[in-house]
């Protein structure tokens, strides 16, 4: 019913004001979402600190890869700490959404 709606609501949008349709669905969550997330492997840091390694399939048919850090406080894109978040399923969205 929802999906009917916003077709509805795009389609007025459209034909009313131009390009707005489509920048009202991107943000509606439209696109590459996780399917699958497997654990791969546990490594260390050259520091000694561990973290563990996700793959994560996307319904484009790509991988991507997250990890976790500080007790599973901490879920990451790659193996790097720049890009993260508190939720494992948020930082695997993120890691679908975001090109390679």
């Amino acid at each position: 019913m929802w999906k009917k709606i916003l077709l509805l609501v795009c389609t007025s949008l459209f034909l009313m004001g131009g390009g707005y349709a489509i920048a009202a669905e991107d943000k509606t969550g439209k696109g590459c979402t996780p399917t699958n997330i497997a654990y791969c492997k546990k490594n260390k840091t050259w520091s000694g600190e561990e973290y563990k390694t996700y793959t994560v399939r996307c319904s484009d048919s790509g991988q991507r890869t997250i990890s976790y850090w500080k007790k599973r406080k901490q879920w990451c894109l790659g193996t790097k700490t720049k890009r993260c978040s508190g939720k494992r399923i948020t930082t695997a969205t993120i890691a679908c959404r975001s090109r390679k």
